[in-house]
């Protein structure tokens, strides 16, 4: 990825934030893994009585007891499912209570066995409240060792799960592929937010972004590029790949929030593409 100095700020299209806070809401609503692809307000389905109880950390079921009976490769998918649903919860509960600190702890002690979604809704959910706070209380909040041990968990993840060019190195279920690239653009959206500039994990997401543009809803592909801006993160190659794929969208299907912060996005790493600026100015006039 190209290093090129500093944006210029452009307010975060709080929009779109919502929106991606509504997707992360559903998440697990139905079943571990899967996001919802119907109408972020359609109500979610009944969850069990593990998601509705908050239970303290030190009480936290154990998931990896050595000494439990040897389960089927099902009984263990089912089991890593239970946690990390119970961890969602266990995040969203922290971050509601508006307590930074105690969504900062259940984050680090949740690590070592989180999956993406569990990732996309830490990051999440820490951006949300660090915006609320304080230019002094952010910065404790990015010198905080729980934040320290997300970045270098989450490159870890990226490193071991997703190849160079953006091909994912295990086999995973429908269900988990259906909310992979919602999960990279709300990671990525949320790195840009708390100023994580994490190459590593930029650089593969450009790479698997680019063979799966159209399971991206439009405000997911807008947060995506304002990211790779906002970071001043961005191969020209990659905008480049992307501007015959937003020429194609239908008209009316992208917001006029989604095709400004697409246009600034281009605009501050100087990728000019005339035919899609003038598309789009077409468009929004």
């Amino acid at each position: 990825l190209t290093r090129r100095s500093p944006a210029r700020a452009m307010d975060i299209p709080m929009d779109l934030d919502m929106a991606v806070k509504e997707e992360l809401d559903s998440a697990y609503s139905t079943d571990i893994g899967h996001c919802s692809d119907g109408d972020a307000s359609t109500p979610p389905m009944p969850i069990s009585s593990l998601d509705s109880i908050t239970i303290p950390s030190a009480l936290a079921p154990s998931f990896t007891d050595p000494t439990a009976p040897v389960l089927s490769d099902r009984h263990e998918q089912a089991r890593a499912d239970k946690q990390h649903k119970w961890i969602n919860r266990q995040i969203t509960d922290a971050a509601n209570s508006g307590q930074i600190m105690w969504l900062l702890q259940v984050i680090q002690q949740n690590l070592t066995t989180m999956n993406l979604i569990n990732f996309s809704t830490a990051l999440h959910r820490t951006a949300r409240l660090a915006l609320t706070c304080s230019q002094q209380v952010r910065e404790q909040i990015m010198s905080h060792i729980a934040i320290r041990e997300l970045r270098e968990a989450l490159v870890n993840y990226f490193t071991a799960t997703v190849h160079p060019d953006g091909t994912w190195i295990q086999v995973r279920r429908p269900e988990d592929q259906a909310s992979e690239m919602r999960c990279l653009s709300i990671i990525c959206w949320s790195c840009a937010t708390l100023r994580m500039r994490e190459e590593a994990i930029f650089y593969r997401v450009s790479a698997a972004a680019q063979w799966r543009l159209s399971e991206m809803k439009s405000f997911e592909l807008s947060n995506l590029l304002w990211s790779f801006a906002k970071l001043s993160l961005g191969d020209v190659g990659f905008f480049e790949v992307l501007a015959p794929y937003l020429l194609q969208r239908r008209r009316g299907e992208f917001s006029a929030v989604c095709l400004s912060t697409i246009i600034w996005s281009y605009g501050t790493l100087k990728v000019h593409h005339h035919a899609l600026f003038t598309n789009i100015a077409k468009e929004m006039i």
